[in-house]
């Protein structure tokens, strides 16, 4: 990922000793205390091409 500021361009880096593991679905990282996720799915029972695939209105 590069990063454009006034003309500059810097690429992100990683600095940290802590690795994740690729084959576990959280990384087996510990949690970020305070940080919060949210999952948006769009559902479209008319047309589901509009949404995300998902044909029903209700999913969980």
């Amino acid at each position: 990922m590069n990063l454009t500021t006034q003309g500059q361009t810097s690429n992100v880096r990683y600095t940290g000793s802590t690795l994740s593991v690729v084959d576990a679905h959280d990384g087996r990282l510990e949690p970020a205390v305070g940080v919060h996720s949210r999952q948006i799915m769009r559902a479209n029972r008319e047309h589901p091409n509009m949404a995300d695939g998902v044909g029903w209105t209700y999913n969980h």
